[in-house]
C-alpha cells in the first residue's frame, strides 16, 4: 500500500512523572541511571516470601527459579481522601488504578496545568496495561465480593477512572499489547491529537508485581533470567528480569505548547505500530516487521533511521531476541556508519512489561535534557550472534556526553510485545527560547501554596524549600557521596553493598571510634546520639552530611508523604525567576482546602521566609520571628468580593489578594487577574503534589469480624508450668496446639490449608485469641496483645472414620530415649527432663515412631496437645533434611474424638521423593489424628540464634 511522505506535525511533550524501581520520581530515576545503580533486588518480604516458591528447595508445580526483580517503593500506598474515594472502594481498586490517578495528577502539574481547570475539556487518556495480580490475591484470600469489585478489578478502569475523576472528555483507552502496551498507547495518542479527537493527551503505562503467579509462568516458559539480571546484548544473556512502575507524559501540539508558554521537554516527530504476523512461534520476534516499524516511524518524522544518535532498544536480554533486534536496526538504518548508540534501560531496572515503553521514552527525554547518555549495565562481551561490522552501532557502558553542533538530538525508542505487536517512536530535542523578555517587573510577587490538609501543606512548603535550595543541595550531594565512599573504605564494604549497622557487628565503643575517625576527616562533630535511627551505611552518610551542612531533611515528612521533585537540569532551577515561580503556582496548581500565601521581592527573601514558616510549624519555641510574614487559612465561607484590579499591582493589593484567596472557599486566582499589566513568563516545572502515604489494601474475612470466642493461654500455661519458664514455647507450636485442643471439643474434625505466621517465642503472660469466620470457614490464632496472626487454617468436616495413608515399615531400629532426645536437641528441640514423655522409640531412614507414657494424656486437652505437638514437630525435624527449621504450612490435620484409652503413639513418615512429611497419631490401635503435607522452612542464619525452636537454658 502506498504511504504518505508528508511529515507528521510535531507533538510537544510538556510534562512527565513516574515511579520506577528504586525511584519515587523521575529525578531519582535519572540519578540512579547516571550513578549506574542496579535497581534489581530479591523479592521484598512485604510482597511474598520467594523462598516458598524456590524450585531448588520446594517441590511442586508452583515453583520458579526467578526471585529478583525491580520494585518501586510503596505501591500499596494511596491518598484516597485527596481523590474523595471511600475507603471500601479504595481497597477494592487495583493498586494500578490508584497509582495512575496519582501519577496523572503529578504529570499534569509538572506540565504547569491545574488539573481541575482541565475539567470538561477534550483531554485524551491512553494507558498501557497488562497482567493484574491484585484480583488473584483477593481470590486467594477469600475476600468477599462487594459492589466495587467489578470496576475495581477492570483493566479498562485504569484509564477510564482517570478520565472520570478529572472529568476529561477526550478518548479514554486502556491498551494491552503486552510489552509494547505503553508505546502503542503513545502512538494512538499522537493519532488522536492530529485528528482533533483531543487537544491534550495523557499517556502512560503501569505494571505492578504483587504476587508470584507470572514469575512461575514466565519461568516455566524459560523467559526469565536465572542470573537475575538483564544482560542485554551480552554473550551471557539468559532472559529478562521483571520490573514494576508507573509513568505518564503530557502531550499537546507544538504550536499550542508554544502559545501557552509551556516548558517543552522534547518533540515527538513520528510513530508507528505493526504486527509481525506468523513467526516461528507465537512469542518469536519477526526481524522484518521490526525493521519496517522503525523505518515507518522515521519516515513519518520526515527523517531516516540513520539520522538517529540513539536507539533506546527493547533489549530484554534474551539470547534469541537481542540478535534479531540488532539485525532489524541494521536493516532499517541501511549502509550508514554514523555512530548510533544502543541504549538498554532494562539492564538497570528490569522489564516493566506494560510500562516498559513509556519508561524508555522518559529515559530518552532525560538524556536529551541533560545531554548525557547513561551507560548500559551488565555488558561485558558482545553476543556472539551479533555482528556490528560495517555499522556505526555501539553499546555505551559509561556515561557519555550527548551534544551535536547545529542540529537537534534525535532518538528512536522501540517496544515489542510478546504477542507480536511492535511499536517505535521518534523523539527530537527542543531548544528553549531565549528571546522571551519579562516586562513591567512588579514590585513583589505573590506565592500561593495550597494542599488538602495541614500536614500536606507543610510537606508542599518543604518541597519548595528543597527545590530552591538547589545550589546548597548540590554541594550536599557531593559531600554525601564522599562520606559514603569513606565509610565503605573504612568498613571494607564493596561499592554496590549497603549493609545495616547491625550487620557490621560493632560494639557501641567501636562504632563511636569509627564515627570519630571519619567525622574528624570531614570536620564534623558527631556522637552516637546524633546518628540514632540510622539503619545502614547510606543513611549514616546522609546524617553526617546533614550535621556538616546544618540543613535538616525533615525525615518525618519524607516517611508520611510522597515527596517528588522535577528532573530538569539543575542549572535551570538555579536560574528560575520569582516571576516564573509565581506564574506557575497561580495558573498551574489547583486551589485546595489548606492555603498559605507569601509575598516576597526576591528568591532569597522567599527562601528565608519559607524556612521560618517550617521552623515555626515544627518547633514554635525556637523561632523569634512573627507569622505575619505570611497569610494562612483554611477558608470556611464563600465570597465573590475580589480586590480591585489596577494596572500597577502594589504591595497592598497583593496583600488583599492573599487575604481574599486564603479566607474564601471558592476563591481562585490567576496571573492575569493579579498582574494584568505583566506578560505571562515561561513556565518551569515545579515539585508535584506530596500525596499522603497511607497503606490501602483489601481486608481478609478474619480482619473484618470481631472474635467469636476467646481462649486463655492454657496451652502456653501448661508448657511453662512443666518447663518452669526455662524453655520458651515457639508461637508455631503454641498456636497449633491451642487450635487443635479447641477444635477437638467441637463438631468439626478437620483443619486444612494451615499456614503459620512469623516465628517468635511466647511468654506465660501471652494470651492466644481464636477468631472464626463462618462464611470462609476460616479460623485463626492471634496474639491478643499484638494482634499478630500466629496460625490460620480452614475448618471442614470429614468422614466419620480415618483411613490409613501409610503402613508401618518393617525392620525398625530401636532407639533409646536418651538417643531420641539427643537427636531432638541436635535439631534445636531441647526438652527439659520433666517433658520427656516418650517411653520407647523406633526408626528407619524415612520413618520415626514415638510411644508415649500414659501420664501425657491424663491431663486436659490443652496440656497433652502442647507436648504431643511439640514432640510431633521435633520428630518431623529429626527426619527433615533442613536444619534450623520451623513449620511453615500443613496441608491438613484430621482428628477423631479422643477415647478414654489414651496410650498414644506418633508415627512420622517422609517420602524419599519429597520434602514434606506426614504423621499419624494412634490411641491404642485406633487412628485418631492424621497430618499430611507438613513443610518446614529453614530460618535465615541471622534469625537462627534468636528463633531456633525451643532452645532451653536448663
Amino acid at each position: 500500500m502506498p504511504q504518505s511522505t508528508q511529515p507528521y506535525s510535531p507533538i510537544a511533550i510538556t510534562g512527565i512523572h513516574g515511579r520506577f524501581p528504586a525511584a519515587q520520581d523521575t529525578w531519582q530515576f535519572w540519578q540512579n541511571l547516571t550513578d549506574a545503580k542496579d535497581a534489581i533486588q530479591p523479592v521484598p518480604k512485604d510482597r511474598w516470601l520467594w523462598q516458598d516458591y524456590d524450585e531448588e528447595t520446594v517441590n511442586g508445580e508452583h515453583v520458579t527459579y526467578s526471585h529478583c526483580a525491580g520494585f518501586t517503593p510503596k505501591p500499596d500506598h494511596f491518598d484516597a481522601k485527596f481523590f474523595g474515594i471511600l475507603p471500601r472502594e479504595a481497597e477494592a481498586m487495583d493498586p494500578m488504578q490508584r497509582l495512575m490517578l496519582q501519577t496523572s495528577w503529578n504529570a499534569l502539574e509538572d506540565a504547569g496545568y491545574d488539573p481541575h481547570q482541565l475539567a470538561g475539556k477534550k483531554v485524551g487518556v491512553f494507558i498501557g496495561v497488562g497482567h493484574a495480580d491484585y484480583p488473584v490475591l483477593m481470590r486467594e484470600n477469600a475476600v468477599p465480593i462487594d459492589t466495587y469489585r467489578g470496576t475495581g478489578m477492570a483493566l479498562t478502569a485504569i484509564a477510564n477512572k482517570v478520565s472520570f475523576y478529572f472529568d476529561f472528555h477526550g478518548p479514554s483507552e486502556s491498551i494491552d499489547t503486552a510489552c509494547s502496551s505503553s508505546l502503542v498507547a503513545l502512538h494512538r495518542a499522537t493519532h488522536a491529537l492530529r485528528e482533533g479527537e483531543c487537544e491534550m493527551a495523557l499517556v502512560g503505562g503501569v505494571n505492578l508485581l504483587l504476587g508470584p503467579e507470572l514469575f512461575i509462568a514466565f519461568g516455566k516458559a524459560g523467559m526469565l533470567s536465572r542470573e537475575g539480571r538483564c544482560q542485554t546484548f551480552d554473550n551471557n544473556a539468559d532472559g529478562y528480569v521483571r520490573g514494576e512502575g508507573a509513568a505518564a507524559i503530557v502531550l499537546t501540539s507544538l504550536e499550542l505548547a508554544q502559545q501557552n508558554n509551556d516548558y517543552i521537554y522534547a518533540i515527538l516527530r513520528g510513530s508507528a505500530e505493526n504486527h509481525g504476523g506468523r513467526a516461528h512461534s507465537f512469542t518469536a520476534p519477526n526481524v522484518n516487521a521490526q525493521a519496517e516499524v522503525i523505518s515507518q516511524a522515521w519516515e513519518r518524522a520526515g527523517l531516516h533511521p540513520s539520522d538517529a544518535n540513539l536507539i533506546e532498544s527493547h533489549g530484554t536480554g534474551t539470547p534469541l531476541g537481542d540478535p534479531i533486534e540488532i539485525n532489524a536496526i541494521k536493516k532499517a538504518i541501511g549502509q550508514t556508519k554514523n555512530p548510533i548508540a544502543i541504549g538498554a534501560l532494562k539492564s538497570h531496572i528490569g522489564h516493566l512489561e506494560a510500562a516498559a515503553g513509556i519508561a524508555g521514552v522518559i529515559k530518552t527525554i532525560l538524556s536529551m535534557q541533560h545531554q548525557r547518555m547513561p551507560g548500559n549495565l551488565h555488558f561485558n562481551q558482545l553476543n556472539q550472534h551479533i555482528d556490528l561490522e560495517e555499522t556505526g552501532l555501539f553499546f555505551p557502558t559509561d556515561n557519555q556526553a550527548w551534544t551535536i553542533t547545529n542540529q537537534p538530538l534525535r532518538a528512536g525508542i522501540s517496544s515489542f510485545g510478546f504477542g507480536g505487536v511492535n511499536a517505535h517512536v521518534v523523539l527530537e530535542s527542543y531548544s528553549l527560547s531565549t528571546n522571551h523578555k519579562e516586562t513591567a517587573q512588579p514590585e513583589a510577587y505573590l506565592i500561593p501554596i495550597s494542599a488538602q490538609d495541614e500536614d500536606s501543606l507543610y510537606a508542599r512548603v518543604q518541597q519548595l524549600v528543597t527545590y530552591l535550595e538547589e545550589d546548597e543541595i548540590a554541594a550536599q550531594r557531593n559531600t554525601c557521596a564522599l562520606l559514603n565512599k569513606a565509610l565503605q573504605q573504612h568498613f571494607h564494604i564493596k561499592p554496590d553493598e549497603n549493609p545495616t549497622l547491625h550487620q557490621l557487628n560493632l560494639s557501641p565503643s567501636m562504632l563511636q571510634e569509627s564515627l570519630s575517625m571519619i567525622a574528624s576527616t570531614f570536620d564534623i562533630q558527631a556522637t552516637l546520639i546524633d546518628i540514632r535511627g540510622c539503619q545502614n551505611i547510606s543513611e549514616l552518610a546522609e546524617r553526617l552530611t546533614v550535621l556538616k551542612s546544618g540543613m535538616e531533611h525533615h525525615s518525618t515528612i519524607q516517611h508520611t508523604h510522597l515527596l517528588c521533585t522535577t528532573s530538569i537540569p539543575r542549572e535551570l532551577i538555579c536560574n528560575l525567576t520569582l516571576q516564573q515561580l509565581s506564574y506557575t503556582l497561580l495558573n498551574g496548581r489547583s486551589t485546595l482546602a489548606q492555603r498559605i500565601a507569601f509575598i516576597c521581592k526576591t528568591k532569597t527573601e522567599l527562601l528565608a521566609t519559607l524556612r521560618t514558616y517550617l521552623l515555626e510549624k515544627r518547633a514554635p519555641e525556637q523561632s523569634s520571628l512573627s507569622t505575619t510574614q505570611w497569610i494562612c487559612g483554611c477558608p470556611k465561607k464563600s465570597s465573590t468580593e475580589k480586590p480591585d484590579t489596577t494596572e500597577h499591582t502594589s504591595l497592598n493589593q497583593l496583600e488583599s489578594w492573599a487575604h481574599y484567596w486564603t479566607s474564601n472557599k471558592k476563591a481562585l486566582l490567576s496571573w492575569q487577574e493579579v498582574y494584568p499589566a505583566t506578560a505571562a513568563p515561561a513556565k518551569l516545572p515545579l515539585p508535584a503534589y506530596p500525596f499522603k502515604l497511607q497503606r490501602v489494601w483489601f481486608k481478609t474475612p478474619s480482619e473484618t469480624l470481631q472474635p467469636t470466642s476467646i481462649t486463655k493461654a492454657s496451652a502456653l500455661n501448661c508448657w511453662h508450668n512443666i518447663c518452669e519458664d526455662k524453655s520458651p514455647f515457639p508461637s508455631s507450636l503454641a498456636s497449633l496446639a491451642q487450635l487443635v485442643a479447641d477444635q477437638t471439643e467441637t463438631n468439626n474434625n478437620a483443619l486444612t490449608n494451615i499456614v503459620f505466621g512469623p516465628p517468635h517465642s511466647l511468654t506465660r503472660s501471652t494470651n492466644i485469641e481464636i477468631n472464626t469466620h463462618s462464611q470462609a470457614q476460616l479460623i485463626q490464632c492471634l496474639n491478643s496483645t499484638t494482634n499478630q496472626v500466629l496460625v490460620q487454617g480452614n475448618i471442614r468436616k470429614t468422614a466419620a472414620n480415618l483411613s490409613k495413608v501409610h503402613n508401618t515399615p518393617t525392620h525398625l531400629q530401636q532407639l533409646s530415649v536418651e538417643q531420641l532426645y539427643q537427636s531432638f536437641a541436635e535439631r534445636g528441640a531441647v526438652f527439659p527432663n520433666k517433658a520427656h514423655y516418650v517411653e520407647t522409640a523406633a526408626s528407619t531412614e524415612n520413618y520415626l515412631e514415638l510411644n508415649f507414657s500414659p501420664k501425657l494424656t491424663s491431663s486436659p486437652a490443652p496440656q497433652w496437645c502442647s507436648f504431643l505437638f511439640s514432640h510431633l514437630i521435633a520428630a518431623c525435624k529429626a527426619l527433615s533434611t533442613k536444619t534450623n527449621a520451623l513449620p511453615y504450612k500443613i496441608a491438613s490435620i484430621t482428628y477423631m474424638p479422643i477415647p478414654d484409652d489414651r496410650q498414644i503413639s506418633v508415627k512420622v513418615y517422609r517420602a524419599s521423593d519429597t520434602t514434606t512429611l506426614d504423621a499419624q497419631i494412634y490411641a491404642g490401635d485406633k487412628l485418631i489424628m492424621q497430618m499430611t503435607g507438613l513443610e518446614l522452612r529453614a530460618l535465615p542464619n541471622s534469625e537462627a540464634n534468636v528463633e531456633i525452636m525451643m532452645e532451653a537454658h536448663v
